[in-house]
């Protein structure tokens, strides 16, 4: 629980809906992708603007109550909990305020979801490049505050490389915008030092944000190694070579066997083991998925697999051709 008097500002703040305070209600954000530590938030608020978040934070210290931001809440840091205050919650800040293809950047809201950002600038031929394995739900908002990396940071570098400026609540509900859209900056920047500090220093509430060149083309290659040094020695002589590639990514053994095991589409009460899915070089898209059984895979699992490929593989309304197959993937070796 919270003060009454602080509840009631906060109410008067951001209105009826927008102020939670219930066990019920505040429960979900006991924590984030970091389940092992949890806490009980006293009130969860959710602002839509950034004179909205700075008087929350005004208010909270008025109340002398502590209050820690928060986006998807996909973090795995425990930045995103708060024992008893208040968590100023940034989902319903998800404007994309402009996009300057021209000038290549953007100026978002904390909210708005990483994918979303790449979409919407797609058809201007750029897309935002950072890329926290978690795109699809994790917030640009949290991003800068975790200084998130992810597989593409061997070629585009972390969050931080792509933040040109920022407006933000600090500590003592003092407004400051900071950076801008430049792309070289002398000296040190304030905007900069403000990523990675998990909302310590200030609360973001707007950012403006690099936009790169969409990709002309992207190849997904998969190689199988005896051993793990010999893996790794490939990762040298590709670099060495001078590929810089948007992302390499090991698997070994144990992690291959447990995603095997991961449990798969049950018909009558028996399981129907899928092994790997590999996508032909064909048109359209033809995706190959070796399994136990595949005349018993139901109609809507196999929908399923279309939908989710058409999304990972950023091929909205495109026609995808499904291959069934019965046994191993030919390339699979023996663990």
């Amino acid at each position: 629980m919270i003060n009454p008097q602080l509840e009631r500002k906060l109410n008067a703040i951001l209105g009826k809906g927008r102020v939670s305070t219930g066990f019920a209600e505040t429960l979900v954000y006991q924590s984030d992708g970091l389940t092992l530590h949890k806490a009980q938030p006293g009130c969860v608020v959710f602002p839509e603007s950034t004179a909205e978040v700075q008087s929350v934070v005004l208010a909270c210290l008025a109340a002398d109550t502590p209050y820690v931001a928060r986006g998807a809440g996909t973090g795995l840091s425990g930045g995103a909990v708060m024992d008893g205050g208040v968590i100023v919650e940034l989902s319903r800040m998800n404007r994309i305020i402009a996009i300057h293809p021209e000038d290549r950047y953007a100026v978002v809201q904390p909210g708005v979801v990483n994918n979303h950002l790449s979409i919407a600038a797609k058809p201007y031929g750029m897309e935002f490049a950072p890329d926290p394995s978690s795109q699809m739900v994790c917030t640009i908002g949290g991003n800068v505050a975790e200084n998130a990396g992810g597989p593409h940071t061997l070629k585009y570098g972390v969050t931080t490389n792509h933040v040109l400026g920022q407006t933000a609540v600090l500590g003592d509900g003092e407004l400051v915008k900071t950076g801008g859209p430049w792309p070289v900056q002398r000296g040190s920047s304030f905007s900069s030092f403000l990523v990675g500090t998990e909302g310590t220093v200030a609360i973001t509430t707007e950012i403006i944000v690099r936009l790169m060149p969409t990709e002309p083309g992207v190849k997904t290659m998969l190689a199988v190694f005896d051993s793990i040094a010999a893996a790794t020695d490939s990762v040298t002589a590709i670099l060495s070579a001078g590929v810089l590639t948007s992302a390499l990514e090991l698997m070994d053994s144990h992690i291959i066997k447990a995603v095997e095991a991961h449990p798969s589409p049950a018909v009558a009460g028996r399981r129907i083991r899928l092994r790997y899915m590999t996508q032909a070089n064909a048109r359209p898209p033809t995706f190959v998925v070796f399994c136990s059984r595949p005349k018993a895979l139901p109609d809507s699992y196999s929908r399923y697999l279309v939908n989710s490929l058409r999304e990972n593989f950023d091929l909205p309304g495109v026609p995808i051709r499904l291959h069934l197959r019965k046994g191993r993937n030919p390339y699979e070796r023996g663990a």
